[in-house]
């Protein structure tokens, strides 16, 4: 009973805790911001904030995005006060700027409080030949506040033919604007928390009589075409969202049925299945190296890959493995591999690989240690950059010897259909694509840009078709695209979700299949696999089968698991005495993993730089 009684207080203590954690909150009521433009072209402001507190609190904050200066704050006094000429008792607030975020120092504790902001703006206006313009929201999405009764004012340095005066709001609120002669004022019962509402102000330039001009070109005709299509845009987007969604629907339903199909009528569906006595049996007789060749990724042999040409020489009898002490110090021990065989016949990547790492010794006898081709960070840049390219340049040309193998040329086939389909998957989304581009609210440069990319990614899809690894890049960008410029209604969901289908769908269906000959062997690898994976694969009592079906497992990289494997059979206490590669497992195992080869290639860095955007971003508290 006391242990429940316990337990109980704990999780009645925790909850409390957490309740209590955020026992505050905080409202803004009331805002009222008078923005003068000057002949200059800055910005005077005045905003008025009226919030509630409840709880305590250090003070408030104030996010400005564009380029400002002379930010004040001052506290005003309970009565009603629209300017700080006003009154007396105003006190000035303590401010620190970080990061475009202002942050205004007074300590709160469930009460409400009226202060007062004024600062100047720069750089946010534009002049041409006939026209000024500010594009500009004074709350953003970084706005992590709701505001209630919301009123701007802008004010123009003087009245002017209302013919001449050309105002734009782009919101998704409620917001209304009412024009004068001189000034328009926005207001807005509440804009919810995380909302912008840009405003684009036109009017005539001869206001601007104290500012340098921007552009010395009319931009008034292009201006008004550029905010009537957005709009437009925005007058029909949910209706446009609604019938692209039945659209992506279909689509969606059209690229599963051509992927089933091509599935089913694939040739690997053909292949014939094999006991599993069987493929270990090809397993074991195929040439390890061979096998390192079709498990590497896209058939192409990394450097490391000349360790599994040395199993596959141990495998056929041609050298031997051996744990040796170390002539480096670096560490205890290393792996010595010592040609034994001369009278087999090898061929020319063989004959290769003996010349270029094998040196005779004075007994006659050609070795060499693994140490030597291993990256030694001891040693100076300039001497290991010289060695990496030496390495790179001897293992190239084995490769290239490797690749003229019979056995290694066209050891698959190219599904026909793959290209074709892959292309019009690619069409397909691009064309979904490039339709939000033209109906979503986007800003000219927007679209131009984003027109651009996909162009140019659309190019590069279609052109390298058969790649997988360029289609999950193709598909993988124009979802983050989408997710970053186009808007997320119930469609913009919908079409991140087609470009996840069609992405499955062309990496689902095989883009090549293995020759006849290659296809057995395939299966017998991922049986061994399977088996060493789950450790049933056979370990048996000769030592130098278990030899090599160890370096099998390395090469699958089952190592650790077969190894653990052997190490369990009570037989193998014996057969270790026999054998130093069995003993030493961990070690074998090791020196593999841990391995990093010698490479010409140096350090990089990397730099960033970041602009900022014109506006406000929000206003809260701490």
């Amino acid at each position: 009973m006391k242990k429940v009684v316990a337990f109980l207080t704990i999780i009645l203590s925790m909850i409390m805790l957490v309740s209590c954690g955020e026992d505050r909150s905080y409202t803004i009521d009331k805002v009222s911001i008078f923005a003068y433009i000057t002949e200059s072209g800055t910005i005077n402001v005045r905003e008025r904030y009226t919030y509630s507190f409840d709880g305590s609190f250090d003070g408030l904050t104030r996010d400005i995005q564009s380029s400002t200066s002379d930010f004040n704050a001052y506290l005003l006094p309970s009565h009603d006060l629209e300017s700080i000429d006003d009154a007396d008792d105003v006190q000035q607030l303590s401010t620190e700027l970080e990061n475009h975020e202002y942050k205004i120092y007074t300590k709160s504790q469930d009460e409400t409080k009226t202060v007062l902001y004024t600062y100047e703006i720069h750089g946010s206006i534009e002049k041409y030949k006939d026209i000024g313009k500010l594009h500009y929201s004074f709350f953003n999405k970084d706005n992590q506040t709701d505001i209630n009764d919301l009123m701007i004012a802008i004010v123009l340095p003087e009245s002017v033919n209302m013919d001449d005066l050309h105002i734009f709001l782009r919101e998704e609120g409620n917001g209304s604007i009412e024009e004068y002669t001189n000034a328009l004022v926005y207001t807005n019962d509440l804009l919810p928390a995380k909302e912008d509402s840009y405003m684009t102000f036109l009017f005539p330039s001869s206001l601007l009589s104290e500012m340098d001009i921007t552009e010395n070109e009319s931009m008034l005709a292009q201006t008004l075409e550029e905010e009537n299509d957005w709009q437009n845009r925005a007058t029909h987007l949910t209706e446009r969202f609604s019938t692209l969604k039945i659209i992506l629907m279909m689509l969606v339903v059209f690229i599963i049925f051509i992927t089933s199909y091509n599935i089913y009528i694939h040739p690997i569906r053909k292949r014939e299945d094999y006991d599993e006595a069987t493929l270990i049996q090809l397993f074991e007789n195929t040439d390890l190296f061979f096998i390192e060749y079709i498990e590497s990724l896209f058939l192409q042999l990394n450097d490391k890959a000349v360790i599994s040409a040395l199993f596959s020489l141990k495998t056929r009898g041609i050298i031997r493995i051996e744990k040796v002490s170390s002539n480096k110090g670096k560490t205890e021990s290393t792996m010595r591999f010592t040609w034994i065989d001369h009278s087999k016949e090898i061929d020319e990547a063989d004959q290769y690989l003996q010349d270029w790492l094998f040196t005779e010794g004075s007994d006659g006898v050609k070795r060499f240690a693994l140490e030597e081709i291993i990256d030694d960070e001891t040693e100076a840049v300039k001497k290991r950059k010289k060695k990496g390219k030496e390495f790179e340049s001897q293992i190239k040309e084995w490769k290239k010897l490797v690749l003229k193998r019979d056995s290694y040329q066209h050891v698959r086939h190219p599904y026909q259909l793959y290209k074709w389909i892959s292309m019009l998957f690619v069409l397909i989304s691009s064309s979904v694509f490039y339709y939000f581009i033209t109906i979503d609210l986007l800003t000219p440069t927007e679209q131009l840009g984003l027109k651009i990319t996909i162009g140019l990614s659309t190019l590069i899809a279609i052109i390298f078709s058969r790649n997988k690894f360029v289609l999950f890049f193709y598909y993988v960008l124009i979802a983050t695209l989408s997710i970053l410029y186009f808007s997320m209604y119930s469609a913009g969901v919908w079409v991140v979700v087609f470009y996840f289908i069609t992405l499955i769908a062309s990496l689902s269906i095989p883009a090549y299949y293995w020759t006849d000959e290659v296809a057995p062997i395939k299966q017998a690898i991922n049986k061994a696999s399977e088996l060493m994976r789950e450790q049933k694969y056979p370990v048996g009592t000769d030592t130098t089968i278990i030899e090599n079906r160890l370096l099998h497992a390395i090469v699958l990289n089952q190592g650790k698991k077969y190894a653990k494997q052997i190490n369990q059979e009570e037989i193998m206490q014996k057969l270790k005495v026999n054998s130093v590669m069995l003993a030493n497992t961990d070690f074998v195992l090791d020196s593999i993993r841990d391995m990093s080869i010698y490479s010409s290639s140096g350090d990089g860095g990397s730099s960033s730089s970041g602009g900022s955007s014109s506006g406000g971003g929000g206003a809260g508290a701490f």
